[in-house]
């Protein structure tokens, strides 16, 4: 199930819910049912977001060079995505839509 961010400074933002949850879970927000980020509560949101560790993994280039004879055999099995995304990464459009959100003084809602 999907939740749509909304906020009169911006576009709307749609997030998977539990991508949605995990983002906002920690700062005590519910995307389950109708909720609201207020322009006071903006910059808590926006902190939190960006100090979401980047804890998706790594290929280093020493790694790249020597997996790929092996890669080019196995390109027909590999799935289309092969490294999860990290939180840190999800929370980049909603970060941006807060920042613009904060800037006009404006709340950001859901689930409305």
């Amino acid at each position: 199930m999907g939740i749509t961010f909304k906020s009169k400074a911006t576009g709307d933002l749609f997030m998977l819910s539990a991508h949605a949850a995990a983002l906002l879970g920690p700062l005590g927000k519910q995307v389950e049912r109708p909720g609201i980020l207020t322009a006071a509560e903006l910059p808590a949101a926006i902190a939190h977001l960006k100090a979401l560790p980047d804890d998706a993994p790594r290929v280093s280039p020493a790694d790249d060079e020597a997996d790929q004879d092996h890669d080019r055999d196995q390109d027909r099995e590999r799935p289309l995505i092969d490294s999860p995304v990290s939180l840190h990464k999800r929370a980049v459009p909603m970060v941006r839509m807060f920042e613009q959100a904060l800037a006009a003084g404006q709340d950001v809602v859901w689930g409305v």
